[in-house]
């Protein structure tokens, strides 16, 4: 299966917070606190992974589960 690669930049001063969800077995990595303007799906048949964005279109956070 051949691969894709969307990469991502993120600049922060301060370490990422990492958000475990029991229910789902998601992560969710948030660089900042904001308001979600957007959300990109870059999911694969065997992983979900959407990235949220905000108004300025810097990275939010992002969530991965199976």
């Amino acid at each position: 299966m051949a691969s894709t690669r969307h990469p991502l930049a993120v600049s922060r001063k301060h370490a990422p917070v990492v958000e475990f969800d029991r229910e789902t077995g998601g992560v969710y990595v948030r660089f900042k606190r904001a308001s979600v303007a957007r959300t990109i799906d870059r999911s694969t048949s065997a992983l979900t992974l959407t990235v949220d964005l905000d108004a300025c279109g810097d990275v939010i956070g992002i969530e991965a589960f199976r």
